[in-house]
């Protein structure tokens, strides 16, 4: 009878070999064949890997994809009897007794040390209307901080958003999302959010919502703006115009379903510039770059672009 070789009999230096050929997910699965390899997987060098990492938190649950090649959907939710991690169509693993926060911070350490660097690639957190925010607080209590590029939330109070980013480190966060913040009191604003430091120092931000009506002024320090509202002064948008001319930062400023502004543009800022309609340029002082508007299907669009890319003929105005 032929004896079989296991990998776990291997010399340490093939086993190293044989985990610097697998991607993070593997090296998840191969972490729950035994306690052998579980213990020589935590105590190895591990190679980086390119992978992208999203976390998904909500108030039961948390969501793990792990983007190489193909996506890779890791969950962690609670059951009768304690947790489950679940991938895949059918795949899952029970916990008995354990609690699905815990789970999930052991196998993310091992994501995030074979992750190419110690900042998350995006972190969303989705309430979906929901004002019990217990679970989540247990959530973020216990993995304390978070370094991450990007940080979205759907559907959350503005007051929690504010308490949530006291968890992120403010100097890596470069893109903040927020769609559809919801009131608890008809005297809520947005300033527990614009008020903290990641607001004033991230560089990029996308705002979708109907229930507060955004300041201007508060997304002006952005170099990359996307909002969605249902209407917005006139003065905003000359205000827009006059800071794009002085700003260093400001790149694009984009504004969708904004109702009839565009109906009044000519009337702010005369006739277009070119033959097409809804298309004006604004020559910058001291600058070799000029400000592009447009007005399209109720959306405008601020942006900067250099002279040489102005069409011959267009009018440049002062």
């Amino acid at each position: 009878m032929t004896s079989r070789t296991l990998l776990v009999d291997f010399p340490a230096v093939i086993k190293s070999k044989v985990l610097e050929e697998l991607d993070v997910f593997s090296i998840l699965k191969l972490r729950k064949v035994c306690w052998s390899l579980r213990e020589f997987i935590d105590k190895s060098q591990p190679k980086p890997r390119g992978t992208v990492v999203d976390l998904n938190l909500n108030g039961n649950s948390i969501g793990i994809v792990l983007i190489l090649q193909e996506d890779t959907r890791i969950y962690f939710q609670d059951n009768a009897n304690g947790c489950t991690m679940s991938w895949g169509v059918s795949n899952s693993i029970n916990f008995d007794n354990e609690c699905y926060i815990d789970v999930f911070l052991k196998e993310f350490t091992i994501i995030m040390k074979h992750h190419w660097r110690p900042v998350l690639d995006s972190v969303s957190v989705d309430m979906w209307g929901k004002k019990d925010y217990s679970d989540l607080d247990k959530i973020f209590n216990k993995i304390n901080h978070l370094q991450s590029e990007k940080v979205s939330f759907e559907e959350c109070n503005p007051i929690k958003i504010g308490k949530i980013f006291s968890f992120f480190d403010a100097k890596c966060l470069n893109k903040i999302v927020i769609e559809n913040c919801f009131m608890v009191n008809s005297n809520e604003d947005l300033l527990p959010i614009t008020s903290t430091e990641h607001w004033k120092s991230a560089r990029c931000v996308v705002y979708k919502g109907k229930k507060f009506r955004p300041r201007i002024q508060d997304f002006l320090h952005f170099s990359d703006v996307e909002m969605e509202f249902n209407s917005i002064p006139l003065q905003d948008i000359i205000l827009l115009k006059e800071n794009f001319l002085k700003s260093p930062t400001l790149t694009r400023f984009e504004i969708k379903n904004c109702n009839y502004i565009g109906e009044r543009l000519p009337a702010i800022f005369g006739d277009p510039s070119t033959q097409r309609n809804n298309v004006w340029f604004f020559k910058i002082p001291n600058s070799e770059d000029v400000i592009y508007l447009t007005e399209r299907l109720l959306h405008i669009n601020f942006s900067r672009v250099k002279m040489t890319d102005v069409p011959i003929g267009a009018v440049i105005k002062y």
